[in-house]
């Protein structure tokens, strides 16, 4: 399938909003705390958004047999992530060793690397549906059955919530390895209904039925859409951890912000070869730019020493963050193993 640059600026967009967000909670900077809440509440559900677009603009080859599809997934998501989370357990952090292995065992994952393990289990989850879905030709019945996964799905996400508040679970009240694997299981069943939307949203040619000023505006209104809802609701969300303190909020603010992204980034996408890099290589940024690597620590330390400002800080040190991670990306590929 040949790239799209909008959703290469749509991804650019959403790695610059993680790597903004922990510029300014890593480093501190206390008078911008407050658009964390923001970014969070629909950062990452763009990413599984996004996934499940480009299930739906992408052409279905029937001749692939789903083990292969799933092969893919796990040599682009999996293999990465296990990598990687042998690198950071090497490298070390606030976890202990055991933890470390306990997490990434279950999928619970080490921040930030749950998104590559979360990504893979509803990836994997949707291939396995589309191929009992498609069996059906009437769109309605797809749709349909698309509408009760998801359902069923958001119910789980709800029951797990009420048994964590209701109960009292805990990593101490159940352990550990246990309550890594609901953590993994909660996320799953709210990330999954985001990759379905994605994926109808797709089908719906939405964005392609409009125009790139229409794309504009609207997009603009649902991401001003999303901020209201924020504001208004108190949202908090941490994704990683599954603490969301209203999981209807935070699915209506994370579907109409990723629309939104989308909408923007298609309005100007042939303007910003930039930003379509950054987006091609989010995956990588994800990865180096965060904790244990010092891209944000160091960031931070030179455009403090040329201007103590926070918000000076918390744009160009997430400037040259993603820099020093794009170059991290470049050594990866030339010396030691592909970063995709």
């Amino acid at each position: 399938m040949q790239r799209e640059r909008y959703i290469d600026s749509a991804k650019g967009i959403g790695i610059i909003l993680v790597v903004f967000a922990h510029m300014i909670l890593i480093n501190e900077l206390e008078s911008l705390t407050f658009l964390t809440r923001y970014i969070y509440s629909f950062h990452m559900p763009l990413f599984f958004v996004i996934s499940g677009y480009c299930f739906g603009i992408k052409k279905t080859d029937s001749e692939i047999s789903l083990f292969a599809e799933i092969k893919k997934v796990f040599l682009r998501l999996l293999v990465p992530y296990l990598v990687w989370s042998l690198i950071y357990m090497y490298i070390g952090g606030q976890l202990t060793t055991i933890e470390r292995i306990k997490a990434t065992i279950t999928l619970r994952g080490i921040a930030p690397l749950w998104f590559l393990g979360a990504l893979a289990l509803c990836e994997i989850a949707f291939l396995i549906l589309r191929r009992l879905v498609d069996k059906s030709r009437k769109t309605l019945v797809k749709l349909i059955v698309y509408a009760l996964v998801c359902a069923a799905s958001l119910a789980v996400a709800y029951a797990m919530k009420f048994a964590k508040i209701h109960f009292g679970i805990s990593a101490d009240t159940i352990g550990t390895t246990a309550y890594y694997l609901y953590v993994t299981a909660g996320r799953f069943a709210l990330s999954f209904p985001m990759l379905l939307f994605g994926f109808v949203f797709a089908k719906a040619e939405v964005i392609k039925r409009m125009g790139k000023v229409c794309n504009g505006v609207v997009g603009t209104a649902l991401i001003l859409a999303m901020v209201v809802i924020v504001k208004v609701s108190g949202l908090s969300v941490n994704f990683h951890l599954f603490e969301i303190s209203s999981i209807a909020m935070f699915l209506c603010a994370a579907l109409i912000g990723s629309a939104g992204v989308l909408m923007i980034s298609y309005s100007f996408a042939h303007f910003s070869k930039s930003l379509n890099y950054i987006g091609r290589n989010s995956l990588g940024i994800m990865v180096l730019h965060y904790i244990p690597f010092l891209a944000l620590s160091y960031a931070e330390k030179f455009t403090s020493f040329v201007w103590e400002n926070e918000v000076f800080i918390s744009i160009f040190g997430t400037a040259v963050a993603i820099g020093i991670s794009l170059f991290g990306i470049w050594l990866c590929r030339k010396k030691f193993f592909i970063v995709k």
